[in-house]
């Protein structure tokens, strides 16, 4: 539950800066491009956000099970980069 929820965050962030530029994202995949291309600091880290996709999808509608190393994953990657994601929609 922690671990979607905090990719749902991550989801709702690159998609309001679409919104913002006019655009009605559809796909997570598509959308996440905006974000891999983002001028933030640690974007590299951002890479990490297409597997965390798939360990998503895979929970959501194949019955996978989230591991606590996973959840603990994605949570950092949120601690560490979270911040500079929302200044870069912002701009």
């Amino acid at each position: 539950m922690v671990f979607k929820s905090v990719y749902d965050a991550f989801h709702q962030l690159w998609e309001a800066k679409w919104c913002m530029l006019g655009y009605k994202p559809k796909d997570h995949q598509v959308t996440l491009v905006i974000l891999l291309n983002a001028d933030i600091r640690n974007s590299h880290k951002l890479y990490q956000l297409d597997r965390f996709r798939r360990i998503r999808n895979d929970a959501s509608y194949e019955g996978y099970r989230i591991s606590i190393e996973e959840a603990a994953e994605i949570i950092r990657l949120w601690k560490e980069v979270s911040r500079d994601i929302i200044r870069w929609i912002k701009d």
